[in-house]
């Protein structure tokens, strides 16, 4: 949505101009912290909540998405994806038993994954499941999959389109999705938006969400003009970019969801400064989204 913004014009409909550059998002704080960045796009991770507990102008201000089918095992997707002979009974895996096992996920014990698999394994009845005590590896997103099938690792968060490399086989199953109906990665504002010009963190609020509503409403998977214009921005043909489904996308936070990723940060001992959660209002600032949709 983002780059749709800047190339369908919304951005300048808001006489706002973009320079976008990659970078990581632990990287971007220190400089939205002194003004040198003004937006930065990543998951609900570590350096927000070390710049909060740091008392630092950095805020989480829009969500991003959450997949359609969250929730449903049913439907092969992004999760922990496991395999079926590590667990005593192959047959009926006890996701129990996954609490001894060797996981991975490219970021390693700091992934928000490591959040939505806990809360879907207790909601899948394991209410007192964790990964406090877990083997955790990090090994990158392309080489999970050959891990896995060398038994390196019994299982490990795959993410599009890695899963479908074996989604079909019936040695592998998806243990774990995203919660459902919940997005996990943020765009942040630093000291320039929240505190300098909140003018233009609005304006950039307004054209985020306006591209949202205008172009990824419902399936765009659908719209040609959308997808064409998906596949020259991220470069990734379109026939691809159609093997999943369309994201929902959602710049609305949920009630508890920064407390709880906090509270598995602490249990898997990543957060290490501090032992009770940064509250919402040093790390989140809504106000940007409710005003936009005329809510504030």
């Amino acid at each position: 949505p983002l780059l749709l913004a800047d190339t369908m014009g919304e951005l300048e409909k808001e006489n706002l101009k973009m320079e976008f550059i990659n970078l990581p998002f632990s990287d971007a704080v220190p400089q939205m912290a002194d003004g040198r960045i003004d937006v930065a796009v990543g998951g609900i991770e570590i350096a927000l909540f070390n710049a909060g507990h740091n008392n630092l102008p950095v805020r989480a201000v829009l969500g991003n998405y959450f997949p359609p089918h969250a929730g449903n095992y049913d439907e092969p997707q992004t999760g922990l994806w496991c395999r079926r002979d590590a667990f005593s009974n192959p047959d009926d895996p006890d996701l129990k038993e996954i609490e001894g096992m060797r996981l991975a996920t490219s970021v390693g014990r700091g992934s928000v994954s490591w959040y939505y698999t806990v809360e879907e394994i207790r909601r899948q009845g394991y209410s007192d499941f964790s990964l406090a005590n877990a083997d955790i590896q990090r090994i990158p997103s392309a080489d999970t999959v050959a891990a896995l099938q060398n038994n390196a690792i019994q299982c490990g968060i795959l993410l599009d389109p890695v899963w479908t490399q074996v989604k079909d086989d019936p040695n592998y199953f998806l243990a774990a999705t995203q919660t459902p109906g919940e997005p996990l990665g943020i765009y942040a504002y630093g000291k320039r938006l929240l505190e300098d010009r909140p003018d233009i963190g609005e304006a950039f609020a307004r054209a985020f969400i306006r591209t949202v509503n205008t172009y990824f409403d419902g399936d765009y998977h659908q719209d040609d003009e959308v997808m064409q214009e998906i596949a020259e921005v991220t470069g990734q043909p379109v026939e691809q970019l159609k093997q999943f489904d369309s994201l929902v996308m959602d710049w609305e936070f949920r009630e508890g969801t920064f407390q709880r990723v906090q509270e598995q940060f602490i249990e898997l001992g990543v957060i290490t400064d501090y032992t009770e959660p940064v509250p919402d209002e040093k790390i989140v600032d809504t106000s940007f989204y409710l005003k936009a949709v005329g809510a504030l």
